[in-house]
């Protein structure tokens, strides 16, 4: 370390010091936890003896762990934040299972925030109060990571139609159409974009934009005759494109009633300021202009993965997953009981009991890890190998990969997550489908 030598860097772990503790161990490196110093070190090479706040000593959790640990596995705590709402792309800290975890937001919702976790490849909603921005302590001084590390570099031609995104609160998310006039330095684009650069009052965008704030324009496709609830959308307000879902059939004003999902505003919309909601991943369109092409989420990136958020009523059947790594991956039957807030449902489970085993299990379930019950899809023959299919399973759902057709139609079936090879009956398996973006997809 550089800095005021070691006076300088003792200084911040005096006895009763707030800090943070690095674990090196499986399952928890990348996290930090928080803690207090209960004796200070002497020096540099000397331990210092620490308490933390949110591990114990034994499953029981009564007494907090103390921990005899070097200096290069510490440091102060952040300084507070009350931070309202954060930005698409922020790399935050997210507080997870007792300590803070690095990741990036990679979706916002009316008042939760999906973060991608590169180390576990992972997403999770939280809320703006479980969220930090990410910060690095480095040379004795608390810095945030530069934006400017991540470069897109695109391949457009002078005059190309392109949209244009802003981070500006109130803002966030919504596409504005531009004209790309030329490129600049690495990852940097000058346009001009009429919607806005006409208007001084909303200083939203410079002339000058980096790679991630820009994209092509999608490809024009035409708007259903009939748009189904809970559609996506996108809906031309305000001089830009904002996402939204279609939430009422106004027809006899031939209008459409449509969520806005950054403002949470209902509006109403006319097909013609409709389009189609289409996602730039890896450079090509998501979903593509034919919906009927199933192949490509084959490279999607999980980093930009669009999730659809749901309504669901009393008494709707679903599928669960638990968000824990033994079930990672798997679906189990359940039942909506009622909506207890904002994108959260009480559920009972159709398979699994409670742990006393005298009755079915019932618990509150954040929206995002709910989705219809697939439809039926009949099988038309048999299954065949390196198909992927969902077999039972400990009473839900799993993924996996057929390995052998046997006789009498019994399969052999490897699942990645578990890892393990069972075999199945043919009415123990179905068709593997995807929820992608409120519809399924084999």
């Amino acid at each position: 370390m550089e800095g005021a030598g070691d006076d300088g860097i003792l200084q911040y772990f005096e006895i009763g010091a707030a800090i943070e503790i690095k674990i090196d161990e499986d399952g928890f490196r990348g996290s930090w936890y928080e803690g207090t110093v209960l004796r200070a070190p002497n020096d540099l090479s000397s331990s210092v003896l620490v308490v933390y706040k949110t591990l114990a000593e034994n499953d029981k959790g009564k007494r907090p762990l103390r921990e005899l640990l070097n200096l290069v596995q510490l440091r102060p705590s952040p300084p507070p934040e009350n931070r309202p709402s954060f930005k698409l792309n922020d790399e935050v800290d997210a507080y997870y299972n007792d300590g803070w975890w690095e990741g990036k937001i990679t979706q916002i919702f009316r008042v939760k925030y999906l973060v991608y976790f590169p180390l576990w490849k992972e997403q999770l909603p939280f809320t703006a109060s479980q969220l930090r921005l990410h910060r690095d302590w480095i040379n004795e001084q608390w810095k945030t990571p530069s934006p400017s590390k991540a470069v897109i570099e695109h391949n457009f031609s002078k005059g190309d139609r392109v949209e244009a995104r802003s981070d500006d609160d109130g803002f966030q998310g919504v596409w504005f159409p531009a004209i790309f006039l030329e490129k600049k330095e690495a990852g940097k684009y000058l346009i001009d974009c009429p919607p806005l650069m006409s208007n001084d009052e909303t200083g939203l965008f410079d002339e000058e934009v980096d790679g991630l704030h820009l994209r092509p324009r999608p490809p024009d496709g035409e708007v259903p005759g009939r748009l189904g609830y809970t559609e996506k959308v996108d809906a031309f307000c305000d001089g830009g494109w904002w996402e939204g879902k279609i939430t009422q059939t106004l027809e006899e004003a031939d209008e459409y009633q449509v969520l806005l999902q950054m403002t949470g505003e209902r509006l109403s919309f006319t097909p013609s300021k409709l389009r189609p909601h289409r996602e730039w991943v890896n450079e090509r369109w998501v979903p593509p202009l034919e919906p009927s092409c199933s192949s490509y989420n084959a490279n999607f990136s999980p980093e930009v993965e669009a999730v659809t958020e749901h309504n669901f009523n009393s008494g709707d059947h679903v599928e669960a997953m638990i968000n824990e790594d033994d079930f990672y991956g798997a679906w189990f039957p359940a039942i909506v009981l009622e909506e207890t807030e904002a994108d959260n449902y009480m559920i009972e489970y159709k398979t699994l009991m409670n742990d006393d085993g005298t009755s079915l299990l019932r618990k509150e379930t954040d929206g995002l890890f709910l989705r219809p019950s697939p439809p039926d899809v009949e099988v038309t023959g048999r299954f065949q190998v390196n198909e992927k299919v969902d077999a039972l399973y400990n009473d839900g759902w799993w993924v996996g990969t057929i390995t052998k057709v046997h006789r009498r139609g019994r399969y052999s079936v490897y699942f990645e997550t578990l890892p393990k090879e069972l075999k199945y009956d043919h009415s123990q398996l179905r068709v593997h489908q995807e929820w992608i973006n409120g519809e399924w997809q084999n």
